[in-house]
């Protein structure tokens, strides 16, 4: 397959990667994102971490790095940094700084896990997120014995041209649809995306929403890498 859809749902150099793999991209943006409704939890919580009021800051996105490098870049040298996967560490190594802690699975219930094992107890943590989603993050942390401040970095909602611009894409042909989180799957399915394409999925979590979502033919990366799904994409085993 070398024409696939893309829903736009993860960041620029995942989109890059499979371009320079050959693969022609038929990007249809599912969602749209905007700012917080009120910016000041979050530049609160951007002044706090930059003098020293967090020990970790938790990213499940590259747009949450965006949102606190936007208010303060140099805020994340004050503290540890742990990130949900490769692409939201390499947004972080792009703004200048390093992730300590990056799950081996790129999800938000392995990150959370594998941070809770490493508290001692009482560490502040700030954790920007997106409006409709964190909240199991955060309690998994607060159980742990962290106290936890999840200002919203930025908002979702859906893009009122999604339908045309999806019917379009579909008209002019594409052979699959790729999908970088489960997120991305309930948005193409909740504007009528057919289930009758090869879902190709950044990883098992997400290839189990596709599943779940009704599609038949699904296939999943072995890793949450540009590499592995570029690999996945030119034949790998449906699952």
């Amino acid at each position: 397959m070398r024409r696939v859809l893309w829903t736009r749902q993860s960041g620029d150099s995942l989109a890059a990667s499979l371009r320079e793999a050959g693969f022609e991209l038929v990007e249809v943006p599912l969602v749209r994102f905007a700012p917080p409704a009120e910016s000041g939890p979050l530049a609160a919580a951007v002044r706090r971490l930059r003098d020293g009021g967090y020990d970790w800051v938790v990213f499940t996105s590259a747009r949450a790095v965006d949102a606190v490098v936007s208010e303060a870049p140099e805020a994340l040298a004050a503290a540890r940094i742990a990130c949900v996967g490769p692409a939201t560490a390499a947004r972080v190594q792009e703004a200048g700084y390093r992730s300590d802690l990056v799950p081996e699975s790129a999800n938000a219930a392995a990150l959370a896990a594998a941070l809770a094992a490493k508290l001692r107890g009482h560490e502040r943590i700030l954790f920007p997120r997106a409006d409709n989603a964190g909240a199991t993050t955060t309690a998994v942390l607060t159980a742990a014995g962290a106290q936890v401040d999840d200002p919203v970095a930025y908002r979702t909602e859906p893009d009122p041209e999604a339908p045309q611009r999806l019917a379009a894409a579909l008209a002019a042909g594409v052979e699959a649809v790729v999908f970088a989180s489960g997120e991305a799957v309930s948005q193409y399915r909740e504007v009528g995306g057919p289930l009758d394409l090869p879902a190709v999925c950044i990883g098992p979590v997400t290839a189990s929403a596709a599943r779940s979502a009704g599609f038949d033919q699904v296939r999943a990366a072995e890793a949450p890498t540009a590499a592995a799904l570029v690999g996945c994409l030119k034949g790998g085993p449906a699952q």
